[in-house]
């Protein structure tokens, strides 16, 4: 095990990852489904529709920013940065494929976008997942998030409970009270919301 997770590389997605993100995703559309609203919709998405929500993916336009996990050429998880409930926060959205779960994947994506996020400036980074997922909160566990609050939600997949964690963590780095480092468009842009499901 730990050999394999010492040759996954997390990196944003190239164009040129297409057809595996492709592949990868349609093979575990029902496994995503299980918790993710994306699922259901991978497992009905033509090439085209493919095309072009990976050109989003590729973008990282409007404080969204997509990251593969790749095991040589193989795509085996994805992980998402993206607004958070707080001004100067990110909320992170992840999947592993599941034949790479249990394997550290999950964790190793969670603990490296969260130090690009910090290492941007943001001063937290939160996490959403059903209190009946349990591999999500053993990630949490190990990469230093804790609950900070218990609630209910609509259900979004086909394992939902209903029932939600909202998991913190904290920027261990001195932040500046203007919160993350941003380009002058980025100021003049509105920030939008997103809850995970």
């Amino acid at each position: 095990m730990n050999k394999t997770i010492n040759k996954v590389i997390v990196r944003h997605f190239r164009q040129t990852d297409l057809k595996e993100f492709e592949t990868c995703a349609t093979r575990n559309a029902d496994w995503i489904g299980e918790y993710l609203p994306e699922g259901s919709l991978y497992g009905g998405f033509t090439s085209y529709e493919y095309a072009a929500i990976f050109r989003s993916y590729v973008s990282n336009l409007n404080g969204y920013e997509f990251f593969g996990a790749f095991l040589g050429d193989y795509v085996v998880g994805m992980i998402i940065a993206c607004p958070a409930s707080t001004e100067f926060g990110v909320q992170l959205i992840y999947w592993v494929a599941k034949e790479f779960s249990n394997m550290g994947i999950g964790t190793k994506m969670v603990e490296v976008v969260s130090e690009i996020q910090f290492r941007k400036g943001f001063w937290n980074i939160e996490c959403h997942t059903d209190r009946s997922n349990m591999g999500s909160q053993i990630i949490m566990k190990k990469s230093g998030f804790v609950i900070v609050d218990k609630y209910d939600s609509e259900y979004h997949g086909s394992k939902s409970s209903g029932k939600m964690l909202a998991w913190m963590k904290y920027n261990p780095y001195p932040r500046s009270p203007f919160g993350p480092r941003r380009t002058p468009f980025d100021v003049l842009r509105t920030r939008r919301i997103q809850l995970n499901y």
